[in-house]
Formats: C-alpha cells, sequence, structure tokens
C-alpha cells in the first residue's frame, strides 16, 4: 500500500475535493466520478495542496493551492501517480519535495479538473521526472514543528511568496 502524504509527516497533503463538491456543487464543480476513476497516463488532473507554511513569530498557515498533474502511473489499488507540472521553485520552504517533476500519490477523489495535454508537453513533464514517492508503508521522518494556530487561505500559485529551497 502506498503511504499517503500527510500534514504531519511531510507537511502538505492533497485535500479530497468530493466533500467540498457535495457541500456546494454550484460552487465546487469537479468532474465526473467515472472520468476520475479512469484516468490514464498523460492526462493533466488539477488537485488541491493544503501546506503548513511556516510565518513570522513562530505561526503556522495552512495554504490551499490548486496545481497539476501529469498522470504517469496508474496502481491497483486505486493509486494514481503523477508529476508535478510547477517549475523549480518550491511552493513552501517546508515542502520542498515539491518540485517540477516531482512524483506525487493521488486518488480519484482528490481530482478536480482533468486535461489533455499535447504530447510535446507530456513528454517534457515526463523527462523531468525526480524525487520519487516512496513505495512501501514505511513512513519517513517525523516533523517535530505542530501547525497549532493554522489559518486557512486559498491561494493561486501566482499569489505564493515563498523563498526557494533547492533539493538536490
Amino acid at each position: 500500500m502506498i503511504r499517503m502524504p500527510n500534514l504531519q509527516t511531510d507537511r502538505w497533503r492533497i485535500v479530497d475535493a468530493e466533500a467540498p463538491h457535495r457541500s456546494n456543487s454550484k460552487r465546487f464543480t469537479i468532474v465526473p466520478a467515472g472520468a476520475r476513476k479512469t484516468l490514464v497516463p498523460g492526462q493533466a488532473v488539477k488537485v488541491i495542496l493544503e501546506l503548513s507554511c511556516a510565518c513570522p513569530e513562530d505561526r503556522w498557515e495552512l495554504l490551499r493551492i490548486p496545481i497539476w498533474l501529469l498522470v504517469s502511473e496508474r496502481i491497483a489499488n486505486g493509486t494514481f501517480f503523477g508529476l508535478c507540472c510547477y517549475g523549480s521553485q518550491t511552493l513552501c520552504p517546508e515542502a520542498a519535495f515539491l518540485q517540477l517533476g516531482a512524483e506525487i500519490p493521488f486518488k480519484a477523489e482528490h481530482v478536480v479538473e482533468i486535461r489533455s495535454p499535447s504530447a510535446g508537453y507530456g513528454n517534457w513533464i515526463m523527462g523531468k521526472k525526480c524525487s520519487p514517492w516512496p513505495r512501501s508503508d514505511r513512513l519517513g521522518s517525523a516533523i517535530t514543528k505542530t501547525a497549532a494556530k493554522a489559518e486557512v487561505k486559498l491561494l493561486k500559485p501566482s499569489q505564493i511568496k515563498c523563498r526557494c529551497v533547492q533539493v538536490d
């Protein structure tokens, strides 16, 4: 079984898109379940990440950010892998894993939107694959700080002003 990203271990997670859609389907629309469950490599999916980022004065904020992933693999248990389609700067220093080509596991319930990018773009992203996701139940190193007083904000990637962290 593939471990899904979580706030405690990774400082980020993928938001379930079905719950907000059920509570307000006119304001928050998602593609039908049939399309989300039958994704194939090469398709692009929009998911929403929730990031726990450090702020001044030792505060933590939860940021919700929509990102695109290029589907790279489908696993038998309903888990998919996608490659992050964003540039080499990270979205938040505490989530340094998230960079162009990073492998991210997700499920159908995380998908908000589906598109079919050009083959050239898909091949370009596939060529950028880096930072593979652990393929076992083994947890990564635990993070000691907690997001005690977190505020939730929905931001677009262009609104994020975090310093870049280079991952070797």
